[in-house]
């Protein structure tokens, strides 16, 4: 723990963060301000020159009576920042508003994603609807993409003088700079707690700054699952929110419509009621999947308990689902700490995998795969450090972490099973006797086999079914089988292609710098330079280490390979056409949990006498470039649009 110390400067780095961020966002407003003018703010109903597929109800409101209907505003070109219709019924019609001015004679058309997702929902609660102009319009056109929608004010509003998202993005760049800066100048922080800090920083803003919708992989499928364990688990009730109920979700990059949906998602109670969903109705109907269901959904304990306490102490719903997020950071967070204090070496090079924008970005949304890649670095710095001492003698405690916690790791996404087996690759005088190496090794078998079983027996018992529909028309896994059964040598040639472009780091982008629904981030290239400088940093680390056998690591390198052969032969089953020489499906993000350990293998045991700098100065130099990358992503794919 930080001595008070520490405490009091990281405080200090806290508050001199917030005030920068406070006057930088307050200056770059101010500057907006200046450049574009003041900004027209009024009714602008008297505007409206042309009618199209509208009448007239009540005192200047509006009614669509058919798909295109169009108003049409003649305005003098004023500067204008944002523009807010009051609407009436139908409010989930889509509208589109197109704008003409000087600067974009060609016009320039603004649609509200957010209607488009209630299009064919019974929800039926915005009053208004927010385009962003930012332009001085010479005419407006206000299209409705459907009859019924009422238009009772067009109305010109200003922008707030001070962003929040903004204002809190450049909080967190500011606070992971100066930690950098406090590290490498004071060494007053290990490398652990130099990556805790920027880690909380950077996964921090994720979770409380990208938008309340199902922005990361299948998130909607995880929010379910941890719902199922939170909730649901503790006591007969079902929740009755949109979280729980929907496949995508309304969200406005506009305050003014998000504080609409976040009421509209407080609205939905939670209630008592006999239609409790089914435990098992995220998975198929098999007696394997009864067997091995509490195996699977262990992944979801971490946002499950925030979920659940979240609840517990009636936050808002939308509140709720924001701590559920946090949550699993928390426990990602919390494991990688324990990692680096684990590792004998290597610290650097991990610390900098673990700080990648895409393991980061995943961590601070729902999804099993914090749990899986965390654990699985964990059990690599367990397996390193039982390694350490040829003196020093197991303890049980560490026998018993050294089968449980890659067991644990591997439950969600069982087919990374090899993972358990690195602890058999212990010399047997390092458990204090050939009897206690046996039952040791005994024991970690039985754990293998029972992860294995948990993929394997659902495929040999109930068949490999139909495949995944989202791999498309021609994907069939019965039939798939049959034709890897019936080619083996093609399949083998197709899978050693695919690898060889698969394991190239200049193919990695999915693994570093991709945020899912929010697209790639910028500075792949640069990420990749840091993690060499990382590697090459921990290769210069004075620290001497036991070495590792040419054979051990050549065994766990081909072990690795193994898997990831596992990987995509599984999705080539489930997720690709029938026949097809390409392998759909697998994303490069998949290698996560087994990076760590392929670079770690690459450090060479010989070590250099002196060290220039610090491992935590060498640390500082490499996070705090990763997480202003990052906080820069962030800032690109979501807190610049906050309007």
């Amino acid at each position: 723990m930080p001595n008070v110390k520490q405490l009091l400067i990281i405080l200090g780095i806290i508050l001199v963060s917030a005030a920068a961020a406070v006057v930088s966002e307050l200056s770059f407003s101010k500057w907006e301000r200046m450049k574009n003018g003041e900004a027209f703010a009024g009714n602008l109903m008297h505007n409206i020159s042309y009618v199209e597929g509208f009448e007239i109800e009540g005192t200047e409101s509006y009614k669509s009576q058919s798909e295109g209907a169009k108003l049409v505003l003649n305005l003098d070109g004023a500067y204008l920042d944002h523009i807010l219709l009051h609407v009436g019924l139908h409010v989930n019609t889509p509208i589109a508003l197109k704008f003409y001015s000087e600067n974009k004679p060609e016009g320039v058309t603004l649609t509200r994603p957010w209607q488009e997702r209630l299009k064919t929902t019974p929800y039926n609660f915005m009053r208004t609807a927010v385009f962003r102009v930012e332009d001085s319009p010479k005419q407006l056109e206000i299209t409705a993409q459907g009859a019924g929608l009422v238009i009772a004010g067009i109305v010109a509003v200003k922008k707030e003088k001070y962003n929040v998202r903004r204002g809190g993005m450049m909080g967190f760049g500011y606070f992971i700079f100066l930690v950098g800066i406090w590290a490498l100048f004071f060494r007053s922080l290990d490398v652990g707690r130099v990556l805790v800090l920027v880690l909380l920083a950077v996964s921090g803003s994720m979770a409380l700054g990208t938008q309340l919708n199902f922005v990361s992989w299948d998130e909607s499928i995880h929010y379910r699952r941890a719902n199922l364990q939170s909730w649901q688990a503790m006591v007969p009730q079902t929740v009755h929110d949109v979280f729980s109920r929907a496949y995508v979700l309304p969200f406005s990059y506009s305050y003014r419509e998000q504080k609409q949906i976040n009421e509209f998602f407080n609205a939905q109670k939670i209630q008592q009621t006999s239609n409790v969903i089914s435990r098992n109705s995220t998975t198929a109907d098999h007696a394997t999947d009864r067997w091995f269901h509490w195996y699977r959904e262990i992944g979801y304990i971490p946002p499950a308990v925030g979920m659940f306490f979240g609840r517990l102490f009636e936050l808002p719903n939308h509140a709720v689902f924001q701590v559920g997020r946090i949550s699993n950071l928390i426990f990602y967070i919390g494991i990688i700490f324990l990692t680096v204090k684990v590792l004998p070496f290597g610290k650097i090079t991990f610390a900098a995998i673990a700080s990648l924008p895409t393991p980061v970005f995943i961590a601070a949304h729902y999804s099993y795969d914090p749990w899986l890649t965390s654990l699985s670095f964990l059990s690599f710095a367990l397996f390193l450090n039982a390694l350490q001492s040829k003196t020093e003698k197991i303890s049980f405690l560490q026998k018993v972490l050294l089968i449980a916690v890659p067991f644990a790791a591997v439950g969600p996404k069982a087919i990374y099973c090899s993972i358990i087996l690195l602890s058999l690759l212990i010399p047997n005088d390092r458990f204090g006797g050939l009897r206690q190496a046996i039952v040791f090794k005994v024991a970690a078998s039985f754990a293998f086999l029972f992860a294995f079983a948990s993929f394997a027996l659902p495929f040999l018992v109930d068949g490999p079914g139909r495949g995944d529909s989202r791999g498309g028309a021609g994907v069939n896994s019965t039939d798939q089988v049959a034709y890897v059964l019936a080619n083996p040598m093609v399949y083998i040639g197709n899978l050693l292609e695919f690898m060889t472009a698969y394991l190239n780091p200049l193919n990695m982008r999915g693994l570093s710098v991709d945020f899912s629904g929010l697209g790639l981030i910028d500075g792949f290239y640069i990420l990749l330079a840091l993690v060499a400088v990382a590697l090459w940093m921990d290769f210069t680390e004075p620290k001497p280490v036991v070495a590792l056998p040419a054979t051990t690591r050549v065994i766990i390198l081909m072990g690795c390979l193994f898997t990831v052969a596992l990987v995509a032969t599984a999705l080539y089953i489930s997720y690709t056409a029938v026949g097809s020489p390409r392998f759909s499906g697998v994303q490069s993000r998949y290698l996560l949990p087994l990076l760590a350990p392929v670079l770690l293998l690459l450090i060479p045991i010989s070590r250099h006498p002196k060290a220039v700098l610090s491992t935590t100065q060498k640390g500082a130099l490499i996070l705090t470039p990763i997480g202003l990358l990052t906080v820069f992503g962030i800032w690109t794919t979501t807190a610049s649009s906050f309007y």
